[in-house]
């Protein structure tokens, strides 16, 4: 019931108007309450009316005296104080009321509002003061507190009308919140922060609540915990990495069920019998969740409130943790689309990287060109990131190829192409040029004009050398084929005409003029054979009989010729480290590569000078034989041949080991030396290397394989035929009919018996069929699709024991151990004299079978 000591109250005049209700200056706008209140006073006359016009006020009211003392109130009032209005009469409003002070206009004291309106007779209102309930709690609230005047103009009490600022205060947390985490992910934040705002101004909305926000793994089925701030960490370990289901917790089951799932009671609720011990453990016995779902549907994570209480929310509680569910969306799709671009943009740098040295963009508009950072490239810009002037990439193109690039560069521009490429010499970081690779894509408007010009540079030195030294390669295969075929059918007709000039000798013993003539084409053919045996090492065609050899020893056995052979104006020196291993070279072979080597030197010092020789150990590392792709690594021996000549050209240095190219005079050399050391060292699967400068010299090193144990020879044959030189049995096999007609006719002068076959097939039927002979002569190369080799294996199989003698121009790498004869085969090789042959015969009969019996399947 309302009470008052006034009656004579009237409206509340606004400062400096005067008091009456004929006053034609409007009051400032107050409270609706304080209206109301004001209307009820005018009414004291019926206290009924009164009561019923505050009654219907829905702001809780207070009546206060001069001195501020409570003298009536609504019914709001009592309810909101949780006191009846009997125990509110007298009281001391400023004693319910928290946060009110303030400093005074007048002086510096401090003064509550309700006392300041009672003095000054000026309204005031305040936000997010707190009032003390009769159970002593807290409640945020917002006030107005009028003056009413007497009709003297007096201030004879006043009105206070308050409000529960609650959902006021709840509202502007969720918007301080929303706003605060929209800034941060605008602004690029990393999702931990912003998920730890999130989660904080969830904790600011429920006080006596514990946040956790919890994000799906991309295998959709285990739940991270994201961010639990205020969460006891031993709970926040357990659940990490859980795996989503009905039962996994509020959090797992949300994102399960892709709906909201509110806990009321952990103790008593099914989806907690996983978690339920350790969840009582720490005193949380509620749990409020909801699940994060992306804009597409997909499923992101939960976010929860723990609460160590029973509790469930009420429809405003509800709707304020939904309202944080988005903005959580929002962070975590915003996080995942920066970490793809992240990705995606390190997956094109290592694509670009990976593909090209240096990459840039051309703004044709502004002339200016970027440049991607690559601190490791030496074609790169001193600042790579950064923009340049176009002259800053044109003014480092070499200078004889710059107008020829800047030109086909306009007229990709001038034209309608959307592709460019060149390749150019370009200057390094250090001041050198590389040969590099630019191609570049036109980016161009819809009218056609070009904007930009974007593409990558690349280095390709490496490449260039590489494809050089393959062509040089191919070409030195080309040749060698070539000349290895020209000289495999010259050796054939060497052969007979060596053997025919010293059939004529002999007949012609007693006829000197014809004897000489005779002599002479011997002469020819022999020096004809020594041509085309240089030729065969070129090709790496020729036989050879590797062994372990000492090449310290070699050199110091062939030092005496050497320095004959170099006269007395050059000197010689020859060193060899300590310790120095065995080669695996043809040991004959190798003593002429040396002597070609050292007569070349000569060569290059008509005036004298210095030639050296050493011997040492090398180790071909990868990288060594990358550059060098016919070169295996390992170890080898290197015999270097040194001189202080006059050099070689940079031009014929790729020349240098073609057979028959040379740089001597003409009439001075055939051009056969250095390929037939080329040949030689390859065939033995070791390398060449040269280096030389105009004026400083030529420097040649050979890496021969290491010899890691001595190459043995066969042992004699247990079943060694029972012959007698010039006595016995030869199957002679040949597909050559000169050679064929020739070899016969001179094993029948040295008294064998000879059956002739043209190739292989036709002598294995021989030997089918019971043919009986006591040794195989058989040439190595025939046609009829079985090589000598093949042939003598079939021969050893259906007659043990039978002796093999060889012949041949070459004999190629596939057929006999990539090109070599194994220790211990018997080969003649062609063209060869009848003594030769008579020895070779008479050896082979001796000796055995010597030709092993595993290399017929190779």
């Amino acid at each position: 019931m309302l009470m008052t000591n006034s009656p004579e109250i009237q409206r509340t005049a606004a400062p400096g108007e005067r008091a009456g209700p004929h006053s034609t200056r409007h009051a400032p706008r107050v409270d609706p309450a304080v209206e109301s209140l004001q209307a009820a006073v005018h009414c004291m006359g019926s206290p009924q009316l009164a009561q019923m016009i505050l009654n219907s006020v829905g702001d809780a009211v207070l009546a206060l005296d001069a001195q501020g003392r409570i003298v009536g109130c609504n019914p709001a009032a009592s309810a909101l104080l949780k006191c009846p209005e009997g125990a509110l009469l007298q009281r001391d409003a400023a004693e319910l009321l928290l946060g009110l002070s303030e400093p005074s206009e007048q002086t510096s004291e401090i003064e509550n509002p309700i006392g300041a309106t009672l003095r000054d007779a000026r309204p005031r209102r305040r936000h997010g003061a707190s009032l003390l309930d009769a159970d002593g709690n807290w409640l945020p609230v917002d006030f107005v507190c009028a003056p009413m005047l007497g009709n003297d103009g007096s201030v004879a009490g006043g009105v206070l009308s308050f409000s529960d600022a609650s959902a006021r205060i709840a509202a502007e947390q969720v918007r301080s919140t929303e706003l605060r985490t929209l800034e941060l992910v605008a602004s690029g934040a990393p999702l931990d922060r912003i998920l730890d705002e999130i989660a904080r101004g969830l904790e600011l909305m429920f006080p006596d609540s514990t946040a956790a926000i919890m994000l799906l793994d991309p295998d959709g089925v285990h739940l991270r915990t994201a961010n639990a701030p205020n969460l006891p960490a031993p709970f926040t370990q357990m659940v990490d990495g859980l795996v989503i289901g009905p039962e996994a917790g509020s959090c797992g089951s949300a994102i399960y069920l892709r709906q909201p799932v509110v806990v009321a009671d952990i103790a008593i609720d099914p989806r907690w019998v996983n978690y339920r011990e350790m969840a009582l453990q720490f005193d949380l016995r509620a749990c409020w969740s909801l699940p994060v779902i992306g804009h597409d549907g997909t499923g992101l994570g939960s976010t929860a409130l723990y609460f160590k209480e029973v509790r469930e929310p009420s429809s405003s509680e509800y709707a304020a943790i939904a309202y944080f569910v988005p903005l959580i969306a929002i962070a975590v799709e915003r996080h995942r689309k920066e970490q793809a671009l992240l990705i995606s943009e390190e997956r094109l740098r290592c694509v670009v990287d990976a593909s090209v040295d240096a990459v840039r963009d051309w703004d044709l508009r502004s002339n200016v060109m970027w440049w991607n950072r690559r601190e490791d490239c030496d074609i790169g810009f001193p600042e790579d990131g950064a923009e340049t002037p176009r002259a800053a990439w044109s003014e480092r193109i070499h200078p004889d190829e710059r107008d020829a690039v800047l030109s086909s560069v306009q007229a990709a521009l001038e034209g309608r192409e959307d592709f460019w490429q060149a390749r150019y010499r370009f200057q390094r970081r250090d001041g050198e040029y590389s040969h590099v690779s630019d191609r570049a894509v036109i980016l161009r408007d819809g009218e056609g004009a070009p904007m930009h010009m974007i593409g990558g540079v690349s280095d390709v030195t490496e490449q260039i050398r590489m494809e050089e030294q393959l062509n040089q390669s191919q070409r030195m295969d080309s040749i060698g084929q070539l000349t290895g075929g020209i000289a495999h059918d010259f050796n054939n007709l060497l052969t007979v005409i060596l053997g025919n000039a010293e059939l004529l000798q002999e007949m012609t013993r007693n006829n000197h003029s014809l004897r000489d003539l005779a002599g002479i084409i011997s002469t020819a053919a022999q020096r004809g054979a020594e041509l085309t045996q240089r030729l065969l090492a070129f090709a790496r065609r020729q036989a050879l009989e590797p062994t372990s050899v000492d090449t310290q020893a070699m050199v110091e056995d062939l030092l005496s010729v050497l320095k004959r052979l170099l006269g007395a104006e050059i000197a010689m020196e020859f060193s060899c480290a300590t310790g120095t291993s065995p080669a695996l070279a043809d040991r004959p072979q190798l003593e002429n590569a040396l002597l070609n080597l050292c007569i070349n030197a000569r060569d290059a010092m008509p005036d004298g000078g210095q030639l050296s020789v050493r011997i040492r150990d090398a180790v071909l590392d990868e990288h060594h034989c990358e550059r060098h792709p016919d070169v295996k690594p390992g170890r080898y021996v290197m015999l270097t041949v040194s001189d202080t000549g006059s050099g070689i050209l940079p031009a014929h240095l790729p020349r240098v080991f073609e057979p028959f190219f040379t740089t001597k005079p003409m009439g001075k050399g055939t051009g056969l030396g250095l390929a037939m050391v080329y040949g030689f060292v390859k065939q033995s699967h070791g390398h060449v290397e040269i280096h030389s400068e105009p004026g400083a010299g030529t420097s040649v090193s050979l890496f021969l394989p290491f010899a890691e144990h001595p190459i043995e020879s066969a042992g004699p044959n247990v079943n060694r035929p029972d012959t007698t030189p010039g006595r016995g049995k030869i199957l002679l096999v040949e597909d050559d009919a000169l050679v064929l007609k020739y070899a016969a006719g001179q094993l029948q002068l040295m008294g064998y018996e000879v059956t002739t076959a043209s190739n292989g097939p036709e002598a294995i039927v021989l030997v089918e069929r019971g043919l009986q002979f006591d040794l195989l002569f058989t040439d190595v190369i025939m046609p009829g699709g079985m090589t000598g080799v093949e042939l003598a294996g079939k021969v050893r199989s259906l007659r043990p024991g039978t002796p093999v003698l060889f012949t041949s121009g070459y004999t190629e790498n596939a057929m006999l151990q990539q090109g070599r004869i194994p220790a211990g085969t018997h080969l003649l090789s062609k063209p060869y004299r009848r003594a030769d042959l008579a020895l070779r015969l008479e050896q082979a009969l001796a000796g055995g079978p010597r030709f092993p019996i595993g290399l017929a399947s190779n």
